[in-house]
């Protein structure tokens, strides 16, 4: 019979900690599914989770994600700039903040925002939401383009089944714009 790698010596260790990952379908404790496009959850099935237990989850990274940041300049006397990303949709969200760039505003135009003017695919467009321009002055606008669900929300346990399966899905609730790849690991909190 072959030795275990990891031995008992005294209060310590003597080799690596191993664990049994066989995956059994009904006994798997720890995987990778994905929370397909439009749906708000998605059901992972196996008799490992407990009502005791602690799931562990996390996103796998997508470094496609098309979250677009970055600044964009008015120019004096201009009323609008123009960003031109190929990742941008018809359907990103966009959020504006123009920086204080302390030059002084010219009379009457202290309560100005800045505004999405127009949003197409591959480019969008801000400028004063009066339509005006101010002179003198550069404005940069720092800005965040977040894909058509917005931005990533945590995901989080949203029921479970003693011995059956659990569900997961985003802690707001909402359906997600695409696939998302969950990875799950289940912990107990006692061992019976």
């Amino acid at each position: 019979m072959k030795s275990p790698l990891e031995l008992l010596f005294g209060a310590q260790f003597k080799g690596p900690a191993m664990v049994d990952v066989r995956s059994h379908a009904t006994k798997q404790f720890a995987g990778r599914t994905t929370l397909n496009s439009g749906s708000a959850t998605v059901t992972v099935s196996t008799a490992a989770v407990k009502s005791d237990s602690l799931i562990w989850v996390g996103l796998e990274g997508n470094a496609n994600l098309p979250i677009k940041v970055g600044t964009v300049n008015i120019n004096s006397n201009a009323a609008t700039a123009t960003v031109s990303d190929s990742a941008i949709t018809t359907t990103h969200k966009v959020f504006l903040s123009p920086k204080q760039n302390g030059t002084a505003q010219g009379s009457g135009t202290a309560n100005r925002s800045v505004e999405v003017v127009s949003l197409a695919t591959g480019w969008f467009s801000v400028g004063w939401s009066d339509g005006g321009a101010l002179s003198n002055r550069l404005t940069p606008v720092d800005y965040v383009a977040y894909p058509t669900d917005g931005p990533p929300a945590a995901i989080e346990v949203k029921t479970l089944s003693d011995g059956s399966y659990f569900t997961l899905g985003r802690a707001d609730g909402r359906a997600v714009g695409r696939d998302a790849k969950i990875l799950w690991q289940i912990s107990h909190s006692s061992h019976h």
